[in-house]
């Protein structure tokens, strides 16, 4: 997808028609937006997702949604209110077809009910234009609504792929961008009451009593573990929006000078918590494994000393290693002749002494068995003392580590008690509000916890009901015929299910190797970068040679690189996906550009120099809005490095108009060494969208 054309009118801060083009050049493929904070660059975005997604995409930080008709238009009299109409337009090519759409809606519709929009999605084949009867299911057929995260952001958005809590957003967007989420959506239809619902239902109908009771069973199940499901997504959703709580009020109280020093000791001590609880974790995990690996070796003391001494026993007596073996001297006896040739005779009293021989004589076998439990007796009594040393030193480093946590605990909780206890309304206003949340984000955990285990229980169940329906007789033709569907329609799932996990498994190798290589050209640090099995983005970093490296716990630059890394590595990845040979061929993956509003927040010039090199890169069309302060700032880090490119093709300012500018904008803004005037006083409040030659 390439965007071409956007057109706003009298959609929010934007009075009257106010049109931006996109750099869609190849080599030159980023168009940046200056913009002070206030002036409409989010809303530039919003107007964006308003277009695509109605209502529905509007972004989180996006106030007062239900306002979308720029208010001094929707506020004047003189514009006859059929003319009061706010309206997106968005000219853009896909699959080699250019669409045009626009989403409107008029005051009357908004007073109303703001969702309810307008939509019309025209297209342009053969030289003909024609118009979409579904503009709306084409649209998320397009653009699917969970790939918003990876190409429209306001902030630091990207920056939440980086938090262990959504690594269900990382699956996600794997497979929406690399072509898999069609193998996702046949599976999701099957099971759908339509498809797989609709056939028990006749199963119901023609099976015995018995089976249609197991069948009951079956389908209450499935919709209790559908149900279950959905509300663990909604806690880990509730999870994650928290932690961005906690987080702003610790941003609050961080800029308070009252209460910043103790708040920067508290942050330090958190993550020195965090760090002391993973390796907990990884510490415990180790023990666990020695235990269930070695463990036994430590009740074998008693056996190793009994074996000992038996064998000490059998020593003594010369009866291992045998002087002479029973074989040898069975073959004198049967051959009636000694070694020295003498005769042995019956009753002879030569016979007599040889066969007393056979007393002390060894078999070969029992030296064999014995030479082995010997040696057996020594390797057990070296792994009892190495599994009992290893044991003690985890033990001792868990409980290090567990003393450590309550130390920083006990220190946290004093800051708490220090900053609640501030004379400032406002402190402990927001040193309460902060306690709530933790509380909250610790009852999510649970409850998050709590789910899962119902949801494999109830799997557990459903699966042993499945079988016993698969075993059960059925009673007539029709019955049998919608029982072989049934078990048709389940081994398709399950078949699916093994595709999509081999797919899976065969894509992430490349897009860790993408990963790891645009990671380590930004940071500097022996730092490694490290998709999981579970989807999770992590850093490691090897304090050690020859020991596993261990998790970091990511700065907010880090997670913001991380993040940034992973969608780059992902659209590089989508892009190649055709040529990738996997199970299933003709899947492709998907180009789509990134829309990025103020993606550089409070980071460090290092971070800021890092992101702004591989922006260019991140997708086949980028678009950025930028403060001068974020643009320009911190030793002109990402200016430096985006004119360097040469890449930007398009470049734009916005200009405010109001009595008063927002706190911290100037009235000009130098750009390539020209002043721009960026602020008019005017009585009226809109923006304008200036383009820059």
């Amino acid at each position: 997808m390439r965007l071409r054309k956007l057109t706003v009118r009298n959609f929010r801060p934007f009075r009257g028609e106010q049109t931006l083009h996109f750099s869609d050049i190849d080599d030159r493929n980023v168009t940046v937006v200056h913009a002070e904070n206030g002036f409409g660059k989010s809303a530039l975005l919003n107007a964006l997702l308003w277009g695509f997604y109605g209502a529905d995409g509007l972004s989180d930080g996006f106030t007062n949604k239900e306002s979308i008709i720029n208010q001094s238009v929707a506020a004047d009299r003189s514009i006859p209110e059929s003319d009061k109409v706010a309206e997106v337009e968005i000219s853009f090519s896909h699959d080699g077809s250019r669409y045009q759409l626009i989403r409107s809606l008029d005051l009357l519709q908004q007073n109303a009910d703001a969702r309810k929009t307008k939509l019309s999605l025209q297209f342009t084949l053969d030289g003909q234009t024609l118009t979409e009867r579904l503009p709306e299911q084409k649209l998320r057929s397009m653009l699917p609504k969970g790939i918003v995260p990876l190409i429209f952001f306001e902030g630091e958005g990207p920056s939440r792929f980086a938090l262990d809590e959504n690594s269900g957003e990382v699956e996600l967007a794997i497979r929406q961008m690399l072509g898999l989420s069609l193998l996702q959506q046949t599976i999701d239809d099957l099971k759908h009451a339509n498809v797989l619902g609709k056939v028990r239902g006749e199963l119901k109908e023609k099976a015995t009593a018995e089976t249609a009771e197991l069948l009951e069973k079956q389908d209450a199940l499935d919709s209790q573990i559908e149900k279950r499901k959905e509300n663990k997504k909604q806690a880990e959703r509730n999870l994650s929006a928290t932690k961005e709580q906690i987080r702003d009020v610790d941003a609050a109280l961080a800029k308070n000078r009252e209460v910043q020093e103790l708040q920067d000791r508290r942050k330090s001590l958190e993550e020195r918590s965090a760090t002391a609880s993973s390796d907990l974790a990884t510490t415990e995990g180790e023990l666990a494994k020695v235990i269930s690996e070695d463990g036994f070796s430590l009740f074998t003391e008693s056996l190793v000393d009994r074996g000992k001494t038996i064998v000490t026993r059998l020593r003594n007596e010369n009866r291992i290693p045998a002087q002479v073996l029973n074989s040898f001297i069975e073959d004198l006896l049967n051959s009636d002749r000694c070694i020295c040739t003498r005769c042995l005779e019956d009753g002879s009293e030569e016979r007599k002494a040889v066969e007393r021989l056979l007393t002390t004589a060894g078999d070969q076998n029992v030296n064999n068995a014995v030479g082995a439990i010997d040696n057996a007796l020594g390797r057990l009594a070296e792994l009892r003392a190495v599994t009992k040393s290893r044991i003690e030193e985890l033990n001792g480093k868990r409980f290090k580590l567990k003393d450590d946590i309550g130390v920083y605990q006990n220190q946290i909780e004093e800051i708490h008690q220090k900053i609640g206890s501030k004379d400032s309304e406002k402190v402990r206003d927001l040193e309460d509000q902060r306690s709530k949340l933790l509380d909250k984000k610790d009852s999510l955990i649970g409850d998050i916890a709590r789910l899962a285990g119902q949801i494999e229980d109830d799997q557990a169940e459903a699966d042993r009901l499945k079988a016993e329906i698969a075993a059960a007789e059925a009673s007539e033709g029709a019955a049998r015929i919608a029982k072989r569907r049934i078990e048709g329609i389940d081994q398709s799932i399950a078949l699916l299910e093994d595709l999509l996990k081999c797919e899976t498994e065969d894509l992430l190798p490349m897009l860790n190797e993408q990963f790891k290589k645009h990671f380590s050209k930004i940071i500097d640090r022996d730092y490694e970068a490290l998709l999981t099995e579970d989807y999770k983005l992590q850093i490691t970093q090897q304090l050690n040679p020859g020991e596993d490296p261990v998790i970091v716990n990511p700065s907010t630059g880090q997670c913001q690189v991380t993040s940034l890394v992973f969608i780059a590595s992902l659209v590089a990845l989508a892009k190649e996906r055709e040529q990738i040979r996997t199970i299933i061929q003709g899947l492709s993956g998907a180009e789509y550009p990134m829309v990025m509003d103020s993606p550089f927040g409070q980071l460090g010039t290092h971070f800021r120099t890092g992101i702004a090199q591989i922006l260019p890169f991140l997708a086949p069309q980028v678009v950025l809005f930028a403060s001068a302060e974020q643009y320009f700032g911190k030793e002109d880090a990402v200016a430096k490095k985006l004119e360097a490119s040469g890449r930007i093709g398009k470049r734009y300012y916005l200009a405010y108009h109001a009595p008063q500018p927002p706190k911290g904008a100037t009235v000009d803004i130098e750009i390539g060494g020209k002043p721009y005037q960026q602020y008019f006083e005017n009585d009226e409040i809109y923006t304008e969208i200036c383009e820059l030659s």
